[in-house]
């Protein structure tokens, strides 16, 4: 079921869903895909129309998206419209809120919208943290960066101590730097309560467990892909700190550890480099792949270098990822052992690959259609961009496209044939 809400989170219809535009293999039962959850709210809602081609996306410390298509030509279709909300319970019977950002009407067989949305902590790209510097507990710098915001902080782990700071940046950047300073994991929760939405964000060790769920070719496999880049590789490393303050109040030149002398590096030299990863991965006559590690906030030499080692042992190694197309067997038998969540580590065999596949790895991106077990979609691998980088990385893309003039002469004709 999708529940819509309006802007100011009233609810206003329920919609069902159609599992004859849905399920890809007839013989799935429905009876394990969509179980009803009785709504939370004093209201009832009207009744909405069906909707299918419903995908949920989530990724570790990243986007969280959801789609869904309805029919275009029916009453209750309005319901369905920018700036509304809508919810529904996942397979762990917890709440998840998107709001609709774009509707796209399609008159091709049939009349249908479809919505596109965006998890609700995306409004935390509307609020700015001015100036904030907070140091010690993970607990403490997450509740600094959502003071003002509708968010509350939720579970957080024993992080240690540590610092960052959010010098005029979203709150969903700020939040981001403090997963990645307390090296945590971020999970967004909503829970519902007579009928009114409360937000949480926790900061976990890890998101996901180690369930023991294998996926195995020819069990729940369709297809398994692996891709191995190199682009990102760096034999070597500079690295650079805070800028060091002067003592009129200003900053000048970034911290390096060029003073510091180990048996990795020489005294005066600004980076650190792998043997063993040059000699396989180096240019030409010996010469290193350098990159620059920057962190805007550390002011020990001796912390800068082992930082810079720590990002030197994951930038020597090609990134290798697995995006597999699955069934849901969980959904399907109700199996606890067979279900996957974000941040899960799990284990791919496909003997049929030379050299044959036996791989564990982190699920860092998961896209599940709602209605059909038989289509979702897991990438399994050790990177995945955060959101404030999709989302900067998406803003750049739709700034180049306004951009650039096109050519539109070649529709004069395309128009006339249609007009007679």
């Amino acid at each position: 079921m999708l529940y819509i809400f309006s802007p100011d989170e009233e609810l206003l219809a329920l919609l069902k869903p159609d599992f004859s535009k849905s399920i890809k293999n007839s013989s799935v039962s429905s009876a394990f895909i969509t179980p009803e959850h009785p709504a939370e709210f004093d209201k009832a809602p009207a009744e909405g129309c069906l909707y299918w081609d419903a995908k949920h996306r989530e990724v570790l410390n990243g986007e969280n998206i959801f789609k869904f298509t309805i029919p275009a030509n029916q009453a209750s279709t309005s319901f369905v419209a920018e700036g509304n909300l809508v919810a529904f319970r996942d397979l762990d019977n917890y709440w998840q809120f998107f709001e609709i950002k774009r509707i796209v009407d399609l008159h091709g067989d049939g009349l249908t919208r479809t919505a596109f949305c965006e998890h609700i902590l995306y409004e935390l790209l509307d609020d700015i943290v001015t100036d904030k510097r907070p140091a010690g507990s993970a607990t403490a710098a997450l509740s600094g960066m959502l003071e003002g915001t509708r968010w509350r902080v939720g579970i957080v782990d024993d992080l240690g101590v540590a610092n960052t700071s959010a010098y005029y940046i979203s709150a969903l950047e700020a939040v981001q730097k403090v997963a990645k300073a307390w090296k945590g994991e971020l999970n967004w929760r909503c829970v519902v309560i007579g009928g009114v939405i409360t937000r949480y964000v926790d900061l976990r060790a890890m998101v996901g467990t180690d369930t023991g769920k294998q996926f195995v070719y020819t069990k729940d496999i369709l297809s398994v892909e692996r891709e191995e880049d190199i682009s990102t590789i760096a034999t070597a490393l500079y690295g650079r700190g805070k800028g060091v303050e002067l003592d009129e109040g200003s900053y000048g030149r970034r911290l390096t550890f060029a003073d510091l002398e180990t048996p990795d590096k020489p005294l005066g030299q600004e980076w650190i480099g792998d043997d063993d990863a040059l000699a396989r991965w180096g240019r030409p006559g010996g010469r290193h792949r350098f990159d620059v590690f920057v962190d805007e906030e550390e002011t020990d030499p001796e912390k800068l270098l082992e930082k810079t080692r720590d990002e030197l042992a994951k930038r020597k190694v090609p990134r290798v990822t697995y995006r597999l197309d699955v069934v849901s067997l969980e959904q399907l038998t109700g199996y606890e052992h067979e279900k996957v969540r974000k941040g899960d580590l799990v284990r791919v065999i496909d003997r049929e690959f030379t050299p044959e596949l036996v791989v564990s790895a982190r699920v860092i991106d998961i896209e599940r259609d709602l209605l059909d077990p038989a289509d979702t979609n897991v990438i399994l691998g050790s990177f995945a961009p955060s959101i404030v980088e999709a989302t900067i990385n998406t803003a750049r893309r739709i700034d180049d496209i306004a951009n650039k003039p096109y050519n539109t002469k070649w529709l004069d004709g395309v128009i006339d044939v249609l007009q007679n």
